[in-house]
């Protein structure tokens, strides 16, 4: 259950950076994963992975 939530939260933190930072599913993904799975990541229906998570993070600015 707090597996669930963590994602939910990572999702939600990820997707408040996106939105404030002005860029779209597709400009974030590019070459690391597809919009649809990142829309899924942001909604806490799928996991990411460590390497995806560093990944997204720093394309949006965080280090």
């Amino acid at each position: 259950m707090r597996y669930r939530r963590d994602r939910e939260a990572f999702g939600t933190y990820i997707y408040g950076l996106r939105v404030k930072r002005g860029f779209s599913l597709e400009q974030v993904c590019e070459g690391l994963c597809t919009a649809q799975q990142l829309s899924r990541f942001e909604r806490g229906e799928k996991a990411f992975s460590k390497l995806l998570q560093d990944a997204i993070l720093d394309r949006l600015g965080v280090g």
